[in-house]
């Protein structure tokens, strides 16, 4: 009795293990016949459903719809169904000027893409510009901003620089200055260049009280020598320091070189 009992039990072991193969087996053909029909879908829909418009829209000055579309065409050879919305984005940030970029498909062979593009604010360091964010961006090209003031400083300090100079614009705007250049300097020294060529050194982290207590000052000064400064430094608790251009000489009426 106990031998044949031992029988049966090695009996259903060996069915169960056969049972167990053919189900192991039927899964690897069900996945690869899923794999399969995946990659014919995949197939098919670049080929049964090709994206046949790309409608771009936004409001366009340094860039232009073509620039955008030359970026995301690769993406867009993937047919409908396989769309990577992901990746379209991201082929689109990647020019300098999009800021935001929105994409959405549209039955049955259309994407729809919306940017936001950048807005410069200033120049920043030799061939880059800054948003109103602080945030540095290098454009191949850029048309018409040659006016904007430029900002310098240390490699990162693109969003520091532009809010002292966003701090102190009021108090210059006030007095009718212009900044022509702004420069934060390692040595904790903030240098502005106006549109008339007077210079104006700060400290870094002075306060912009201190430059409106210099501009209630700067009437009187030009009435009193005729022109502005050449050199203002503020750096002082007590005061300023000021240095004028010597006048060039008069040449007598009727005397020429």
């Amino acid at each position: 009795m106990i031998r044949g009992s031992s029988d049966g039990a090695q009996v259903l072991m060996t069915l169960d293990c056969g049972r167990l193969l053919r189900v192991a087996l039927l899964l690897v053909v069900l996945g690869l016949l899923t794999a399969f029909a995946l990659e014919r879908l995949e197939q098919s829909g670049r080929v049964l459903l090709p994206i046949r418009s790309a409608v771009v829209s936004g409001a366009f000055v340094q860039m232009s719809k073509g620039d955008l579309e030359a970026a995301v065409s690769t993406e867009l050879e993937a047919g409908f169904l396989a769309l990577d919305l992901a990746a379209i984005r991201t082929a689109a940030m990647r020019l300098p000027w999009v800021k935001q970029v929105s994409v959405r498909r549209v039955w049955p062979d259309q994407v729809r893409i919306a940017v936001i593009e950048r807005k410069a604010v200033a120049r920043w360091g030799e061939q880059g510009f800054v948003d109103a964010d602080g945030v540095p961006f290098y454009p191949s090209r850029a048309k018409g901003l040659e006016a904007l003031p430029l900002l310098q400083g240390q490699k990162n300090g693109a969003a520091v620089a532009l809010a002292r100079f966003l701090e102190l614009q009021p108090v210059l705007a006030a007095a009718d200055l212009g900044v022509q250049r702004l420069e934060l300097s390692s040595r904790h020294r903030l240098e502005m260049v106006m549109g008339g060529g007077m210079v104006v050194v700060m400290r870094r982290g002075q306060s912009a009280d201190v430059l409106a207590r210099f501009t209630s000052h700067l009437p009187a000064l030009q009435k009193a020598y005729g022109r502005l400064p050449q050199r203002v430094d503020l750096r002082y608790d007590n005061g300023f320091a000021i240095r004028f251009q010597a006048s060039p000489p008069e040449i007598p009426k009727g005397k020429s070189g």
